[in-house]
């Protein structure tokens, strides 16, 4: 059975030694599926305490943190360690009680960042604890933990490197002082700074849930795999603009879902890109983002999609015999031009013109004919973004290329799956716009 949290190292650990300290789960009941609900309620602890509790957040207790009081061989505990629960908490050794270190911790759960700004802090999910402890100095890490003479965590889901975290400090149980009632944690630029980082992992966490979620016929053709790939790429793509948590990732999410993933980086949206970046601030960029994109949408789209409607039926009536015809730059254009004039009116023939160029390089990468390969090539690249090839959304285009060994058969192949692939699209929004 997989381990979510290296054991190894954990059950070593000082206060594992130590007999009086007790042993905590952390866990975050905020998951829309109530999976740690579900496992809290399962297997019966001794103590379980919302950190909402007689707060001022009361009333959303039962979807707070809750503390959880275990043992190292409760099914609550492995069902943490072995079957993924590590994702939703932190583990926290202590010998105080757990009314006394559910007290320490309920202060935490609001902090103020350096800009004065008052947040939730859900620092008790990897995603943040992992980044956040390290920032701390030794006097904060003690004030922070308090009762707790140890904690850790596992890595984060979409970090690519590095291991669990696992904390160890001294505390006199005796000279502990509790924080002051209603004082929040006050953020240092160490930390904020430190923040960023699981803010762009948790960012990509979200942006694939919410996918999931808004785009389920999309998610399921694609696969889980690939919405995550997707994910941690709007997430490479975003430190330009450098979206976090605190703004509007639902948005942000739409704007790529119509841009498509490598956006910044296409000569078809160069009038975004650069409107976008002539602003300072990230609310700024955010909001230009959002209004270059309405217009994009609207000039290229349509009303309810009516134009866009329009190109796919254009490109279903499109033969392969017709794509081996072109050998020129301006023809494969001028056919670009007759499948979708309104987004090459939009883009503009020299980003027209590059996309046919990048289209002979990925012909002589991929090995593909010259005809009909530039055309299609182009026509991809034009409908689905210059990073298609690329672009998790698209598996099919990496798979055709992938399975055929002659390049008449990718050519041909990739042609078919498009034509089969717009009859599928056509056939919905037909379905759906009765």
């Amino acid at each position: 059975m997989q381990e979510f949290l290296n054991t190894d190292r954990l059950f070593p650990m000082t206060p594992w030694k130590q007999r009086s300290a007790n042993v905590f789960l952390l866990l975050d009941c905020a998951d829309e599926k109530g999976v740690v609900t579900v496992a809290i309620n399962k297997w019966p602890q001794r103590e379980v305490i919302p950190l909402y509790q007689q707060t001022k957040d009361d009333e959303n207790a039962d979807i707070g943190p809750h503390l959880v009081q275990v043992t190292r061989d409760s099914q609550l505990m492995q069902w943490f360690l072995k079957e993924g629960g590590a994702e939703y908490g932190i583990i926290l050794f202590s010998q105080a009680s757990a009314e006394v270190l559910a007290a320490h911790l309920q202060p935490f759960v609001e902090c103020i960042w350096p800009d004065d700004r008052r947040k939730m802090f859900r620092f008790y999910t990897p995603e943040a604890f992992y980044y956040f402890i390290p920032s701390l100095t030794p006097d904060e890490l003690r004030l922070f933990l308090g009762p707790a003479c140890g904690a850790a965590c596992t890595r984060p889901v979409c970090t690519e490197e590095g291991d669990s975290l696992f904390v160890e400090h001294s505390i006199a149980l005796e000279l502990y002082a509790p924080p002051k009632e209603g004082m929040p944690w006050f953020f240092s630029e160490e930390s904020f700074e430190a923040l960023e980082i699981p803010s762009e992992h948790s960012l990509a966490i979200i942006w694939a849930n919410l996918f999931n979620e808004r785009y389920h016929r999309i998610s399921r053709l694609v696969g889980r795999e690939n919405i995550r790939h997707l994910a941690k790429e709007v997430v490479i793509q975003n430190r330009d603009i450098r979206i976090s948590l605190r703004d509007n990732i639902e948005l942000y999410m739409a704007h790529v879902a119509v841009l498509g993933i490598g956006w910044q980086q296409d000569p078809l949206y160069q009038r975004i890109v650069q409107s976008v970046a002539s602003k300072q601030h990230c609310y700024e960029k955010l909001m230009t983002l959002t209004k270059e994109t309405n217009e994009f949408k609207s000039t290229v789209f349509g009303e309810r999609g009516l134009l866009y409607y329009s190109a796919l039926q254009r490109a279903l009536h499109i033969s392969y015999d017709r794509l081996s015809i072109p050998n020129f730059p301006s023809e494969v254009v001028s056919l670009l031009a007759s499948l979708c004039p309104e987004r090459a009116e939009y883009c503009g023939l020299e980003a027209l013109n590059h996309i046919v160029r990048h289209a002979r390089a990925m012909v002589q990468n991929f090995n593909l004919p010259p005809r009909p390969g530039i055309a299609i090539c182009s026509a991809l690249q034009f409908m689905l973004g210059i990073h298609c090839y690329h672009d998790p959304l698209q598996p099919w285009i990496r798979a055709v290329l992938e399975k055929y060994d002659t390049p008449e058969k990718r050519a041909y192949s990739l042609f078919d799956t498009a034509q089969r692939l717009i009859k599928n699209e056509l056939r919905f929004r037909k379905k759906n716009n009765q």
